[in-house]
C-alpha cells in the first residue's frame, strides 16, 4: 500500500472508531424500603473501570438528609419541596467492589434505589451535563440537556409521590420500572438513549397515576476518549472572600488553554476566564484560577480544555458551597434602607476590645441609634 493511501486508511479507520465509541447500558439492580439505610445489591458482572450510576428516589424531599457510601459522588439532587426527591450519584468501579451499597438517611423516608452498570464511559469525569425538574401534577417531563460530545448516553430518571409505573418517551428505552409498591410510594423509572451533540429535548413519560408531585432528571454520560490532557485533580474551595480553583495535569498534548466556567444551577454556565496551557509536555503542571466575585450558596465550576486546532473537551465538574465572609473590623447593617427592625453585624479580631459602642446616623448626620455591643461568648 502506498504511504498516502495508508495514511488515508488510518484516518478513515480512526474516524469510524471515533464515531462508533459510546457508553453502553449493561444491566441494573433495584430495591425499595422505608427504613435507613437504603441498600441495593451491586449489579452482576462489574469490572474495574465500569461506571456505576445510582438513582435514589425518596419520599420527603428537602426534609431528608442523605449520606452516600465512600467513593460515591453526587451528580444532582432535585427536591419537590418536602414531598419527594431524587438524588443521582456515580462512581467508577475499582478492582474490588462490595456486594451491596448502602445510603444513610435520618428522616424515615420511603425509598427506591436503582443502580446501573455502564461500560465504555470516560473514567476521569464521565458526566458531561445534567438537569432536573419538578411538577405538581400531570406526567413528569425530564428537561433537555445540551451535549458537546458525540454519542453520549442519556439517562432519564422519573419519580412521583405514588407507586406509579411509566410508559417511557418514544425515543428512549426503559431500563427498569420498580416502584415501592409495598409502601405506596415513591415510583422509580429509568430510561436511556444514545444522543449526538446538541439539545436532547424535553422527554415526557406517561405515569399510571399522575395526580401527585413529581421529579425528573436527564444526565449525559461521555464516551471513553483519549484526552490531550491527563488531568490529575480539579478542585474549587472558598478562600476568604473568593473561591480558588486549582487543577493539575500529568501531561499535555497540543494544549492551547483551559477555560473555567461557573453555574449556580448546574445547567447554565458562564465563562469566568482562561488560563494558558503548556502546549505539549510530559511534565506535571499546576494551575490556579481565582474567582473574586463568587455567587452565594452552592456553585458548580467546570473546566474545559481547548487544543491548538480549536477542539474542546470538558474535563471535570466540581461544586463548592460559598458562604459570604465579613472581614474583621467591618460593620454591616441590613436591610438598608429599612423601616423598623434591622440587624447589626460587627466582626472583630481576637485582639479587639470585648465591648464596643455603636452609633448609627441618618442622612442628616443625626444619631438615631446607640447601643453597646459585647463579643459573643466562645463555647
Amino acid at each position: 500500500m502506498k504511504p498516502a493511501l495508508y495514511l488515508l486508511f488510518i484516518c478513515i479507520l480512526f474516524s469510524f472508531l471515533e464515531g462508533q465509541a459510546q457508553p453502553l447500558f449493561q444491566n441494573s439492580a433495584t430495591n425499595t424500603g422505608s427504613s435507613s439505610p437504603a441498600t441495593v445489591n451491586a449489579p452482576a458482572g462489574i469490572n474495574s473501570g465500569d461506571l456505576l450510576v445510582i438513582g435514589f428516589m425518596f419520599e420527603k424531599g428537602s426534609a431528608e438528609n442523605i449520606t452516600p457510601p465512600d467513593g460515591w459522588n453526587l451528580i444532582l439532587r432535585t427536591n419537590n419541596s418536602t414531598d419527594c426527591g431524587l438524588a443521582t450519584y456515580y462512581k467508577v468501579a475499582g478492582s474490588s467492589e462490595p456486594a451491596s451499597y448502602s445510603f444513610g438517611f435520618d428522616n424515615g423516608s420511603k425509598w427506591c434505589l436503582g443502580i446501573s452498570r455502564i461500560t465504555g464511559a470516560e473514567q476521569s469525569y464521565p458526566i458531561e451535563v445534567f438537569s432536573g425538574s419538578t411538577g405538581n401534577s400531570g406526567n413528569p417531563n425530564a428537561p433537555s440537556v445540551t451535549t458537546l460530545s458525540n454519542n453520549t448516553l442519556i439517562l432519564c430518571y422519573y419519580t412521583n409521590k405514588k407507586n406509579a409505573t411509566y410508559t417511557p418517551a418514544a425515543t428512549t428505552t426503559e431500563r427498569y420500572d420498580a416502584p415501592n409498591a409495598a409502601e405506596g410510594q415513591p415510583s422509580n423509572m429509568m430510561a436511556s438513549f444514545v444522543h449526538t451533540s446538541g439539545g436532547t429535548g424535553n422527554l415526557q413519560a406517561t405515569a399510571s397515576d399522575n395526580t401527585e408531585r413529581w421529579v425528573t432528571q436527564q444526565i449525559a454520560i461521555i464516551p471513553s476518549i483519549t484526552l490531550p490532557v491527563e488531568l490529575v485533580h480539579f478542585n474549587a474551595a472558598q478562600e476568604g472572600s473568593g473561591v480558588q480553583v486549582t487543577w493539575a495535569t500529568a501531561s499535555e498534548i497540543n494544549n492551547s488553554h483551559f477555560t473555567v466556567f461557573r453555574s449556580e444551577d448546574g445547567v447554565t454556565f458562564e465563562e469566568l476566564g482562561r488560563v494558558t496551557g503548556n502546549g505539549s509536555t510530559t511534565q506535571p503542571s499546576n494551575y490556579v484560577f481565582q474567582d473574586d466575585a463568587p455567587a452565594s450558596g452552592t456553585s458548580y465550576y467546570r473546566l474545559t480544555q481547548t487544543d491548538f486546532n480549536g477542539l474542546q473537551e470538558t474535563l471535570k465538574l466540581t461544586a463548592v458551597d460559598f458562604s459570604s465572609v465579613i472581614p474583621e473590623g467591618v460593620l454591616t447593617v441590613f436591610p438598608n434602607p429599612c423601616q423598623g427592625k434591622f440587624t447589626v453585624n460587627l466582626s472583630a479580631s481576637a485582639e479587639d476590645e470585648s465591648v464596643a459602642t455603636l452609633e448609627l446616623l441618618n442622612a442628616a448626620g443625626m444619631v438615631v441609634y446607640t447601643a453597646v455591643a459585647e463579643r459573643n461568648a466562645q463555647g
